[in-house]
């Protein structure tokens, strides 16, 4: 079995290119129909670890046990030679990531984040803002904005 991985892209990882080459042993000892013949099988293997491989990001520890149960669903399902879309139609889903748990405040944290919203509420109170105007017209608006800003800008100069 050789390594095959293109120019530019992630080269197989060992696990990988094994688990795929026995599988596929497995399979090839059945003689399904059309299974590639003895002087083909090796690039057939290769051919596969390549499409799969590059199908996804495998990582070990998430897809092995899920590739080797693919390949078990093939074994029992398959009538002639599977393709590379028939392991991908039967690969089961990876388990779902559980969430971390919220992280406890502690006594100190939950005051101070009280105090906050209160310092923060205390300087709400009593605030109105402002209604926008409604714009009758762009260029009105434009002049208006152009106004507002020289007059703030001589104010900061004088």
């Amino acid at each position: 079995m050789s390594n095959p991985s293109a120019k530019g892209k992630t080269p197989v990882a060992p696990w990988f290119g094994r688990l795929v080459s026995e599988e596929l042993s497995r399979l090839y000892l059945l003689r399904l129909e059309f299974s590639p013949s003895n002087d083909t099988f090796p690039a057939v293997v290769d051919v596969w670890i390549s499409a799969v491989w590059q199908s996804r990001h495998w990582q070990e520890g998430l897809d092995k046990a899920r590739l080797q149960q693919a390949f078990n669903q093939l074994l029992i399902s398959q009538k002639t030679w599977p393709k590379p879309a028939d392991l991908m139609r039967v690969l089961p889903d990876r388990p779902p990531v559980v969430a971390l748990p919220q992280p406890e405040l502690t006594a100190e944290q939950k005051s101070k984040n009280r105090a906050r919203v209160a310092e923060l509420q205390a300087r709400l109170k009593g605030f109105k803002p402002e209604k926008p105007k409604p714009v009758r017209n762009h260029q009105q608006a434009v002049e208006e904005l152009s106004r507002r800003l020289d007059q703030e800008q001589k104010r900061k100069t004088v």
